[in-house]
């Protein structure tokens, strides 16, 4: 019995020994397939965290929008001059006096000379850009409260608005408020509002009311970067005679320095 016994025996342990090292391979493959498709998912998954969505909502060291600024801007400023039709009263080469509405043409302007020392000339309607880069320098202080961020700002901007026929301008001030809500912690969305006063050579410096709207995203701990435009509504009541002007569009970038 015992000899009919010991092959049966062996037989069992060698159909178990195949049967363990059967499973031993089966587990080894199943943890290789997961380790496998883990890391292909991941490497997946990798570029997603480098859309730009998350990048603006990825969180800096400091968000905070309240406190004091600083910055720097550079930008376009475009403005145009009209001016009407006039006669001009020659009294000699050196002397000019302007007369507006004598004439719309130059036959008419003849006509209205006649029996005044000197004589008419006829200077027709034209038109000139005073298109111009623009330096801006501002300083501000911002308070939050919760998604929303409002403040007060105060500005100077160098121009290089040079005319042939209109008066040129160099320097402009502004100060206004602005408020804005938060898209997300680094995205602020803003309007803002104020007085523009422009230096003209020749003329009184003209006060303007202004409104404009921005984007500020902020690209590392206290900075920040913000393009904007804006629109000032100039009157032309002290221009010369005949003389008139669109009201000036701005465009510029900021960088900031907050505090």
């Amino acid at each position: 019995m015992a000899r009919t016994q010991m092959p049966q025996s062996n037989g069992n342990l060698r159909n178990y020994h195949t049967m363990n090292s059967l499973l031993k391979s089966s587990v080894s493959s199943v943890t290789l397939a997961l380790f496998l498709s883990s890391s292909a998912y991941a490497t997946d998954l990798r570029p997603m965290k480098d859309s730009p969505s998350s990048v603006l909502d990825a969180p800096v060291a400091n968000h905070s929008w309240q406190g004091p600024y600083i910055g720097v801007g550079v930008g376009y400023r475009w403005q145009s001059w009209d001016k009407a039709a006039e006669c001009i009263l020659v009294l000699d080469e050196s002397k000019k006096t302007r007369h507006g509405g004598h004439g719309d043409d130059a036959d008419e302007c003849g006509d209205a000379g006649r029996g005044h020392r000197g004589h008419w000339e006829y200077d027709a309607a034209g038109a000139e850009d005073a298109d111009s880069f623009i330096i801006t320098g501002r300083a501000g202080y911002d308070w939050q409260s919760g998604s929303i961020v409002f403040g007060a700002f105060g500005e100077v901007n160098w121009l290089n608005a040079n005319t042939d026929h209109f008066a040129d301008a160099e320097l402009s001030y502004a100060v206004g408020a602005r408020a804005g809500f938060l898209v997300n912690p680094r995205l602020l969305a803003y309007l803002n509002a104020g007085v523009e006063l422009t230096d003209f050579n020749g003329l009184d410096t003209l006060t303007a009311p202004f409104v404009g709207a921005g984007l500020e995203l902020m690209i590392a701990d206290g900075w920040t970067v913000a393009p904007e435009l804006r629109m000032a509504f100039e009157k032309d009541g002290d221009l010369p005679s005949g003389a008139s002007k669109d009201d000036p569009i701005t465009a510029r970038i900021l960088l900031l320095k907050k505090f």
